[in-house]
């Protein structure tokens, strides 16, 4: 029983042999029917048989080989290409080193072999041909560089005037508000829009401003800051595409640009005040923000750390100061002045109205259609403030805003109670087409009065105009006459 197993075992063996010679060493044994892989400790009689031939074998070969090569000394082997050329470099400088002639290493001479980018060659003079030549660039280098340094000068607006830059803004047409998906009036369905004007996809967008008095509706062109990721709105409406004096269709960038986000008035105004442009109205010049709070008394406690304020010399700029029973925007302070304290109102102007021919059809009860008494020819548009829905009440009149008739109030009577403050009330004009403000007295009357008001007690009022690019920057564009009739 034994021998008739090593007999059937040496025949599997030479069977196994020819397959592992010829299907990449995968031999299989055919007694047992499982690859010798899988269990590599199991012994195999079979793989042991292939490898000692396996060795075997490749010990002939590398034999056969040797003796090739010792009969075959005589013969020289065959080279491959790079190895002649490199023993034929080498050979050459050899031979040159000898003859006394000193050469480079082949490094060098492939580095040297290069070809070099040419140069055109032209004379200082160019009516001679004989004289002195020096080498230029080429004239496609000159025309890249030229053509970048011109895109990077190209700026029509005088940066020296820079009050605010947004950032890189995202256009967008203006579909829905409020949004289909969101039902909230602050809330708007916008659609996307490449430079080229093709359609992307529609987003949700912040609009604080609501309708804006008509301006921002459907179909109106807009830009975009884009928010923080986690919020139900991916963009913040900034600006707006308004129609021009003239009132033509707005196409691609035709219109004025009205900044219509109820932050920008400040974030203008303080930048204005910072760098002294309205020393001639208010008689304050340049300011330097101050950001710690002043200590209250009634919050103040025993063994507290409070930031308490060191006293500065010149003009000081501070936000959000709180006056009788209302807060103001901004406070300045000059302990040289003679009235070293200035109370500074700000408001946000976005709506002007229209010549009379000119005017367009009001399509809603907040659609804002102020209508001007000249006609097209003697036309100059006027920035109007307030303008919204009449629906809060002050002292039982209706009114569109009672907190800006409260400041409006609370000035005048700071102004003639105390003799070192000076209070000023600010319009941010956020549109370049308007040459004059006012208090828009058809849509609140009880404003416009209480603005007469102050102004008669001593209280300074005053505008300054804002122009927008289509890249996000503000400029100061100058003061604007406010008329108080």
């Amino acid at each position: 029983m034994e021998a008739s197993c090593r007999k059937f075992v040496r025949v599997q063996g030479f069977l196994s042999c020819f397959v592992y010679q010829n299907l990449s060493k995968h031999a299989f044994s055919f007694s047992t029917g499982v690859r010798s892989r899988a269990y590599p400790g199991f012994y195999n009689p079979i793989q042991t048989q292939i490898q000692t031939r396996h060795i075997r074998s490749n010990s002939i070969h590398h034999t056969h080989l040797s003796a090739m090569a010792e009969s075959s000394t005589d013969q020289p082997l065959k080279l491959r290409r790079s190895s002649r050329l490199r023993q034929a470099r080498v050979s050459e400088s050899e031979e040159s080193s000898n003859n006394g002639v000193i050469r480079t290493s082949t490094r060098n001479q492939t580095a040297k072999a290069k070809p070099r980018k040419k140069r055109k060659k032209v004379p200082i003079d160019a009516d001679a041909d004989g004289k002195e030549e020096h080498d230029i660039p080429a004239p496609r280098d000159i025309h890249h560089k030229k053509q970048s340094k011109e895109k990077i000068k190209h700026d029509p607006v005088d940066d020296s005037l820079l009050l605010l830059d947004l950032g890189k803004l995202v256009r967008g047409t203006l579909v829905k508000r409020p949004s289909a998906t969101v039902r909230s009036p602050y809330v708007s369905d916008v659609i996307l829009m490449d430079e080229d004007g093709t359609k992307g996809e529609t987003v949700q967008a912040h609009s604080p401003a609501l309708d804006v008095g008509g301006l921002c509706v459907a179909s109106s062109t807009v830009f975009m800051t884009e928010r923080p990721p986690g919020g139900k709105t991916s963009h913040a409406i900034e600006l707006l595409l308004a129609p021009a004096p003239d009132q033509k269709q707005v196409e691609g960038n035709n219109g004025v640009l009205v900044g219509i986000h109820p932050s920008l008035g400040e974030k203008l105004a303080e930048k204005v005040l910072e760098r002294g442009l309205l020393k001639d109205a208010i008689g304050f010049g340049e300011a330097e923000l101050c950001t710690v709070k002043k200590s209250s008394p009634k919050k103040k406690k025993k063994n507290s750390d409070v930031q308490t304020e060191p006293l500065r010399e010149g003009v000081i700029l501070r936000r959000q100061c709180t006056y009788g029973d209302s807060r103001v925007d901004f406070e300045l302070t000059d302990h040289g002045s003679s009235k070293p304290r200035s109370l500074i109102e700000v408001k946000n102007v976005v709506c002007s109205d229209y010549a009379s021919d000119l005017a367009p059809e009001k399509t809603g009860p907040n659609h804002c259609v102020i209508k001007s008494e000249s006609d097209a020819e003697q036309y100059s548009r006027t920035a109007i403030f307030p303008w919204g829905r009449v629906g809060q009440t002050f002292e039982g009149k209706k009114v569109v805003s009672e907190r800006a008739i409260k400041h409006m109030r609370n000035l005048g009577h700071l102004t003639t109670t105390n003799e070192d403050i000076n209070a000023v009330v600010v319009f941010v004009i956020n549109r370049s087409d308007c040459q004059h403000v006012r208090a828009c007295h058809e849509a609140c009357p009880v404003f416009a009065e209480e603005l007469r008001s102050a102004a008669a007690k001593g209280c300074v009022v005053t505008s300054f105009r804002v122009k927008w690019t289509m890249d996000g920057k503000a400029y100061f564009d100058g003061i604007v006459p406010v008329n108080l009739q």
